[in-house]
């Protein structure tokens, strides 16, 4: 069960983050499943490495999304996951960056 004080802090920090950063989350975030790396785009050399978790994931596909949108170019990533990340979340990662190198924290 949920304490009280747990209850309180969570409503604080969604009242500090604000209505812009909870729209951004609920239905802006969520719409990177529909993106698309266009086809034909030069390869990259240097490799992109990442951190991300659980709670970041999403905005970590948009990263990446607009690094690759707006360099033209397609990058080597390698996914450093923190162990929090399921299956479906790593399959995302996957279908959107074929051939991203993951690596788990085990």
């Amino acid at each position: 069960m949920i304490s009280p004080g747990r209850v309180l802090y969570l409503v604080k920090r969604r009242l500090a983050l604000g209505l812009t950063h909870w729209r951004a989350e609920r239905f802006i975030e969520p719409r990177i499943v529909h993106w698309r790396m266009a086809s034909g785009l030069s390869e990259a050399s240097l490799p992109v490495h990442f951190l991300t978790s659980i709670h970041d994931w999403r905005m970590a596909l948009w990263m990446l999304a607009s690094l690759h949108d707006a360099t033209q170019m397609k990058w080597p990533l390698v996914l450093h996951e923190d162990g929090s990340l399921g299956n479906s979340e790593l399959e995302m990662f996957k279908s959107l960056f074929p051939g991203i190198r993951i690596v788990s924290r085990a």
